[in-house]
């Protein structure tokens, strides 16, 4: 999306598959509202990508997990407090980030420039817990 407005996705569940790039104005997704086959989600320049989701049973990811995030110039991702996204990848102005949890009080300072101050948390590759019993 380029432009300084807000588009704002509601209603909807989009099977459409490939890439959201968000360089300028805002992209909000409504709490009904998601992308399930999105591969790729880029939010540059001077774009931001706000995340207005209700978690719970039977809520579907605004995004996949695998799908590959990037941040980059001065562009923003506000998820609300207590709310999750996975991705399966994150590049901050072109460097990768391993796996692990991010909030806006915990990331790292590359990445907490593209965060909102109200953001939830983000989740990076494969995250858990991991059990061996013998």
């Amino acid at each position: 999306m380029g432009g300084t407005g807000t588009l704002l996705l509601t209603n909807a569940v989009s099977s459409t598959s490939g890439d959201i790039e968000v360089m300028s104005g805002t992209v909000k997704f409504a709490p009904d509202a998601a992308w399930t086959n999105a591969s790729y989600v880029a939010v540059s320049g001077t774009g931001r990508l706000e995340i207005d989701a209700e978690t719970g049973l039977g809520r579907l990811a605004t995004f996949p997990k695998t799908t590959a995030l990037s941040l980059s110039g001065e562009g923003v991702l506000s998820i609300p407090d207590g709310d999750e996204l996975r991705f399966g990848s994150l590049t901050v102005d072109g460097a990768a980030f391993s796996c692990g949890r991010f909030t806006y009080a915990t990331a790292p300072a590359a990445l907490k420039a593209h965060l909102a101050e109200t953001t939830g948390t983000i989740v990076i590759g494969r995250t858990g817990t991991l059990f061996l019993i013998q």
